[in-house]
């Protein structure tokens, strides 16, 4: 599924109408494993008339994903604050039925990294279906159309971003998109700037389920930067070769193939053993996101099994051992990527994770060299 087909399935369009008054706006589906709701700007649920809430029967969600537009039945406004200074609503809706993982796959975040690629997806008049806008922020609450210029444009700015209220502003990582917040209006009528001010997810914090808010993404990339940047302690690799005499030797017997220099043999041991102690706490890290964990477990077995199906564990010449085993860790980090990828041009989590997983391998055998006498 693109990314467009995606976003689709989670960014709704909100029309709201009676006798007197009638509002077009976006939102974004969440859920907390029990319940669906849309978050959204509580003026897309105002009146203009007299500044009170539309009823619930006057509210439509409507969803596009497949192209196939259809309505989403609304429970109820859960929460809402019409204030300039807050402006959010929450509605309670039922089972969108739409193949989209919204717990695992949607979450709140309050962490902005300016480097990430944001963008939110809209539905205005001249866009019944709904395309996608990126951004990039200018300030805490200001943000910059990155492709879209609104002066000098035949439809005054109103007219071309007018529906846009509401919109999920996202980055996406882990599979996982970010809600970091949501378009509240243009910075100016006119759109002299090309700017929106967007207003953060914390809006939604004291309605909505913890479970709906993640901030593990973070904490993993910052743990394993911290670990990259410290040695291994020495005494927790005395204290794993003590206790696991078995695997150890089973590593230091894979060297001996891979290096024929006694020196390099030992020493890469103490690397794989190494980066195996290190990349216990990164697994660690990733268990704290469950699905992210189980996805990557997936990929990483299956990357193995394809190797596994055509390669030989003999080896005669130790130069072919080691371009044996760079294929397989690079089938594994390729894996890992599709799963931890970032910005980051080197790679570097899932290069750690690659090497935790290499060396796991070697340590208990389902990844074995053994010397062929020529």
């Amino acid at each position: 599924m693109s990314l467009i087909d995606q976003i689709c399935c989670i960014s709704v369009e909100i029309l709201c109408s009676d006798e007197a008054d009638s509002s077009l706006g976006t939102g974004t589906i969440i859920s907390d494993g029990v319940s669906y709701y849309v978050m959204t700007a509580g003026h897309c649920i105002k009146k203009n008339s007299n500044g009170a809430a539309f009823d619930i029967s006057d509210i439509k969600v409507i969803s596009y994903d497949n192209d196939v537009s259809h309505e989403i039945n609304v429970l109820a406004i859960d929460n809402y604050n019409l204030t300039e200074e807050k402006d959010f609503a929450i509605l309670h809706i039922a089972n969108p039925d739409i193949s989209f993982d919204f717990m695992n796959n949607v979450k709140r975040c309050d962490d902005i990294i300016d480097e990430e690629k944001y963008f939110f997806y809209g539905y205005t008049e001249l866009s019944k279906t709904g395309r996608i806008y990126e951004l990039q922020r200018r300030g805490k609450s200001q943000w910059h159309l990155k492709s879209d210029n609104m002066v000098n444009q035949p439809k005054d700015a109103i007219t071309l971003m007018g529906g846009n209220s509401g919109a999920g502003v996202f980055f996406r990582k882990l599979d996982i998109f970010y809600y970091v917040g949501y378009v509240k209006q243009l910075l100016d009528e006119d759109g002299n700037l090309n700017d929106v001010i967007v207003y953060p997810s914390s809006r939604f914090d004291n309605y909505l389920s913890p479970v709906t808010k993640d901030e593990n993404f973070f904490k993993l990339v910052k743990t394993w930067t911290d670990m990259e940047n410290k040695e291994e302690n020495e005494e927790l690799r005395r204290i794993y070769q003590q206790e696991n005499v078995e695997y150890t030797k089973n590593l230091e017997r894979k060297m001996d193939v891979l290096f024929s220099h006694p020196k390099e043999a030992s020493d890469k041991s103490i690397f794989y053993l190494d980066q195996y102690i290190r990349g216990l706490r990164l697994n660690n890290e990733i268990n704290k996101m469950p699905y992210v964990a189980e996805k990557l477990r997936e990929k990483d077995q299956q990357a193995f099994m394809e190797i596994q199906e055509l390669r030989s564990k003999y080896f005669i010449a130790d130069m072919d051992a080691r371009k044996d085993l760079k294929e397989v860790k690079d089938k594994i980090m390729e894996a890992a990527s599709n799963i931890l990828y970032t910005d980051d041009k080197d790679k570097t989590l899932s290069k750690g994770y690659a090497n935790y997983s290499i060396a796991e391998k070697l340590l208990i055998c389902s990844l074995d060299y053994i010397k062929e006498n020529s």
